[in-house]
């Protein structure tokens, strides 16, 4: 991802899910997502489509979702060779 102006990052409710054991609380029926919380706001979506449309360059990364798909895949890592001017996360898990 070389040079981009924003990187909006969507990481998992809980950071270390993979190595420790949780007991999650209800989550909603009506919205398909597992505890993590791996689906990211709508409103990345929003805000990188009008940032491109002005000329930007913007990407979405789902950290939870790469952190799901690939027990090895080293979060750190990953973000330290992203290229970006500025970077951007959600607070935000439903």
């Amino acid at each position: 991802m070389p040079g981009v102006d924003l990187v909006l990052l969507h990481a998992p409710s809980v950071y270390d899910f993979r190595k420790l054991p949780a007991m999650y609380g209800p989550i909603s029926d009506v919205v398909p997502s597992t505890p993590v919380f791996e689906m990211y706001p709508l409103g990345f979506v929003s805000m990188v489509g009008y940032l491109e449309l002005n000329g930007y360059k913007a990407r979405i990364v789902n950290l939870a979702v790469k952190m799901l798909r690939n027990p090895k895949f080293d979060a750190e890592k990953f973000i330290k060779k992203l290229d970006a001017k500025v970077f951007g996360f959600d607070l935000h898990w439903l």
